[in-house]
């Protein structure tokens, strides 16, 4: 391209000098013509980028990483003018593309079409763009070019895959040794629950009537308060300040963290809560047993990372319904600001075993660390079952 310009400069400086000297219809209509060639292929690439059609499908919106799909791409001419030498760049950060034929440079006659197929594999868990990047076309003359996303890109949503952690970090699992650490739960009764007498304005539905047979009077049966062993895990979907591949790839590494943990967490028999912020607001999900694990895993795509929010919020909400008791609190983060160090030091405070899993995108990426709290520090490039593991 850049031969081509220094050709048009140095033909439009000729055809200048050759008007000047020998003026003339000709001349005048060479130099002319030069000049008004950029103005004709602008308009002829704006014509292009209206009028020509590219449409990519997969075969399912919801993927796994690593594994390979049908990729189906089709480019189409729907313009009065050809289409030559237009190329078509592919994301290949996030995603592989393996075509059956080459794709790099596409020429096309006034509505020809062609269709290429082949496979795609993603490399990352989370939701973003694969396929083409963006579009190169150039003019006729190769003198110019624009560069454009296409219209409609394929946005998929990756699963993250599933890794066994078998002897988890102690700091991360809370241990029955460690109760009171658990959930607070209200209206749950030990077998031979206490009772009471019975006190007008009782509930009817309390009474225990054998108990009340026995001893020949209305008792009333105690409602106590107990605890259940509970794991919190806080997921940090709000990235500031991340680039789009950053984010990609620091929200990987956290899926793949919080779906190890919860698989290893079930297979044990012990209850975590994962929290999570979506559009402001604090979603829990509950995994007791393989099959809320299952439930929980089949949607983990769907957890986003565009949260413009602190954590803070989510950390100081788990603490409110601990009900200012102690519990085990593990947090999977790629970044600790002020206001979630500080919901981490109350926390503290009041007796919860804390864990921070700190992702970090490079070696001069450091985590804030505290002296008070479990720090697990996680590379991007790190095997999460050696970093997970006692």
């Amino acid at each position: 391209m850049l031969i081509n310009r220094s050709i048009y400069i140095i033909l439009l400086m000729a055809s200048f000098v050759f008007s000047s000297f020998f003026g003339g219809y000709i001349p005048e209509l060479i130099r002319y013509v030069l000049m008004l060639m950029p103005l004709l292929m602008l308009a002829y690439i704006t014509i292009i980028y209206v009028k020509i059609l590219v449409r990519q499908e997969i075969n399912g919106k919801t993927l796994i990483k690593g594994q390979d799909i049908d990729y189906k791409l089709t480019v189409k001419d729907t313009c009065f003018l050809p289409v030559l030498g237009m190329k078509l760049v592919y994301n290949d950060s996030v995603a592989k593309v393996k075509l059956e034929k080459d794709s790099g440079s596409i020429s096309l006659v006034p509505g020809e079409k062609v269709t290429y197929e082949g496979r795609i594999c993603c490399k990352y868990a989370g939701t973003y763009s694969v396929g083409v990047e963006y579009i190169i076309i150039p003019d006729v003359f190769n003198l110019f070019k624009i560069k454009y996303k296409p219209r409609r890109m394929i946005r998929v949503q990756v699963r993250p895959k599933e890794y066994d952690v078998s002897n988890i970090k102690s700091c991360i699992s809370s241990g029955v040794s460690r109760n009171p650490f658990g959930q607070f739960m209200y209206g749950h009764e030990k077998n031979g629950s206490s009772v009471r007498n019975y006190i007008p304005g009782d509930n009817l539905k309390r009474i225990h009537w054998k108990s009340s047979a026995k001893m020949h009077k209305l008792l009333t049966k105690q409602r106590e308060e107990i605890y259940e062993e509970s794991t919190a895990l806080i997921i940090d979907n709000a990235l500031p300040g991340y680039k789009v591949l950053e984010r990609i790839k620091v929200a990987d590494k956290i899926l793949h963290i919080t779906v190890a943990l919860c698989k290893n967490f079930a297979e044990k028999g012990q209850n975590i809560e994962v929290f999570e912020r979506r559009n402001g607001k604090v979603l829990t999900h509950h995994i007791n047993s393989e099959k809320t694990y299952d439930a929980f895993y089949s949607n983990s795509e769907s957890i986003t990372f565009l949260e413009r929010k602190s954590t803070a919020m989510v950390m100081n909400q788990v603490l409110s319904a601990t009900k200012g008791r102690g519990r085990n609190i593990v947090i999977v983060a790629g970044l600790i600001d002020k206001e979630l160090k500080t919901a981490i030091d109350r926390a503290i405070a009041m007796g919860c075993n804390v864990t921070v899993i700190a992702v970090t995108r490079d070696e001069h990426d450091e985590f804030i660390t505290n002296d008070t709290c479990n720090v697990v520090n996680v590379n991007i490039d790190d095997d999460i079952c050696e970093v997970l593991s006692e």
